[in-house]
């Protein structure tokens, strides 16, 4: 037994949470933030075990000459806030859409959620710009508020699991400041993506907005993919997770190299899509799943543009 299968079955899985319910689904309901908000692959298989553990293999050093792909350099102005919002809310999200540049902040208590988002539009002479008097959409469910600042910025506040939601969302919208400075620089991103497939959503927090919130804890980077063109019934997108969390593995494990380090690739659970997971030089853990080629998710790694580990300031304030 290799000391990778050795290193799986030191520990037991009360170290960490079970983050295998990542889901691509961002945003909930009908109204979403996307509205307005290569080297050689290197797959030798060396061993195969069956069983459930946490992965808990020792930091590795990259080989000699290794040099990943470079980090991402784009930065994703965010710079409007709320400044009424119940007690207890704290921001513990951001999300970007790299294709158009949509872009949503998130306060979080409990499964309450006040989601702040904006996007660039076209000027209109007609769309409301105050949001006291703004429309509101689905005003007994999850309030939605939609106003322009100017003319070429649509801002939008939404209210979700909150006592009261229709007057909280109308004293949050109407709150609103402006933030210069604010944004998020890109702290993952796809590189190489099979055809089908474009860069999608990068988002920042705990958990996936929509998964159900828990159990998360420390800041976590989720990247998707999403179809090119009308979605094919075989087309799955490609997710992403870069985390700081041991993860858990289940079923038939398979050793791979990934960005010149030990990998594994795992079947999905249940019988969902091929997971590979990796420790970073960094100590960090990157897990990539999706309805592809074994040879695609390892080649999806190693073109992947990370960033470095580094605290957020606006986390949980």
């Amino acid at each position: 037994m290799t000391d990778l299968i050795r290193a799986v079955f030191e520990e037991q899985a009360d170290r960490a949470p079970d983050v295998a319910g990542l889901r691509a689904a961002l945003a909930p309901g009908r109204r979403t933030p996307r509205r307005w908000a290569v080297p050689a692959v290197a797959a030798a298989v060396v061993a195969v075990v069956l069983g459930f553990a946490v992965w808990t293999r020792p930091e590795a050093v990259p080989p000699a000459g290794y040099a990943p792909p470079d980090a991402p350099d784009l930065t994703v102005a965010m710079e409007y806030r709320p400044t009424d919002l119940p007690h207890g809310f704290t921001e513990r999200h951001r999300l970007i859409e790299l294709a158009d540049g949509h872009w949503s902040r998130t306060w979080l208590n409990g499964t309450g959620r006040i989601t702040l988002g904006g996007r660039t539009v076209e000027p209109s002479a007609t769309a409301p710009t105050d949001p006291a008097t703004a429309p509101v959409e689905d005003p007994q469910g999850s309030p939605w508020i939609t106003w322009r600042p100017r003319p070429d910025l649509e801002l939008g506040v939404r209210v979700t699991d909150v006592p009261d939601a229709l007057l909280v969302a109308r004293a949050a919208a109407v709150s609103v400041v402006a933030a210069p400075g604010t944004g998020l620089t890109v702290p993952a991103q796809f590189g190489w993506l099979p055809d089908n497939l474009m860069r999608g959503t990068v988002q920042a927090g705990p958990g996936p907005l929509g998964s159900g919130q828990g159990p998360f804890s420390g800041e976590t980077v989720y990247v998707t993919s999403t179809s090119v063109g009308t979605q094919d019934p075989g087309d799955h997108p490609i997710t992403a997770e870069i985390t700081r969390l041991s993860p858990t593995l289940h079923g038939e494990r398979t050793e791979v190299t990934v960005r010149g380090l030990p990998g594994v690739l795992t079947p999905g659970v249940p019988q969902g899509a091929r997971t590979l997971t990796a420790r970073l030089a960094d100590g960090r853990w990157l897990r990539i799943r999706g309805g592809t080629a074994d040879t695609d998710l390892i080649r999806i790694a190693d073109g992947m543009r990370i960033g470095p580990d580094r605290p957020w300031d606006w986390f949980g304030r």
